[in-house]
């Protein structure tokens, strides 16, 4: 799962990038993410950018279901119940350290 947290100067960033060709995903409406959809009942994520969506799935088939990178942090803060003011606040004292 291409997640990385990238550190610049003192600076730590969390940033998405693409599975098949390894470069960053500046804009969420430039990418999606995609699973396998399986009675295993869990799946890794892909992250691609929409111009390598369909040679990430030549790659690995099993990859089933596709989505917009857009959507992806409201249901990823909604599986871990992120109060978005709190989430915030949160990171502004972080960025304060």
């Amino acid at each position: 799962m291409p997640i990385r947290i990238v550190v610049r100067n003192i600076d730590a960033y969390p940033i998405v990038f693409c599975d098949h060709c390894n470069r960053r995903i500046r804009n969420a409406n430039d990418g999606d993410y995609a699973w396998e959809w399986s009675d295993k009942r869990a799946s890794d994520v892909f992250f691609a950018h929409k111009t390598c969506s369909r040679a990430l799935q030549q790659a690995h088939p099993e990859i089933t279901h596709w989505e917009s990178l857009s959507s992806f942090h409201v249901y990823l803060g909604h599986n871990l119940k992120i109060h978005p003011r709190h989430a915030q606040h949160s990171a502004d004292l972080g960025a304060q350290r």
